[in-house]
């Protein structure tokens, strides 16, 4: 039979084992979507594909003029972001 310490020491190891394994999953991930945005992702697309997280974020807000705003501002099409940040800030 295993001794109490030797059975603890063991579910440490794993849980130990089981961290790490999500940590190298995450940062694997990480350097996919990074890898994929730098290999053929145009800033368009980039922006596009945030969109519904944007609308989402928006729907959280419990103020209905903030979350309106936040809407507008959310779904802005990429041409009319591209127009706005490209303005000198004085005329925004």
């Amino acid at each position: 039979m295993h001794s109490p310490s030797a059975t603890g020491s063991t579910a440490r190891a794993r849980v130990m084992v089981t961290k790490r394994r999500r940590r190298v999953r995450g940062a694997a991930a990480w350097l996919l979507g990074l890898l994929t945005l730098v290999a053929g992702c145009s800033g368009a697309e980039v922006y596009r594909s945030g969109e519904a997280g944007r609308v989402l974020a928006c729907e959280n807000l419990l103020d209905d003029r903030e979350r309106a705003s936040c809407l507008e501002q959310a779904r802005r099409s990429y041409e009319e972001y591209e127009r706005l940040r490209r303005q000198p800030a004085a005329t925004q």
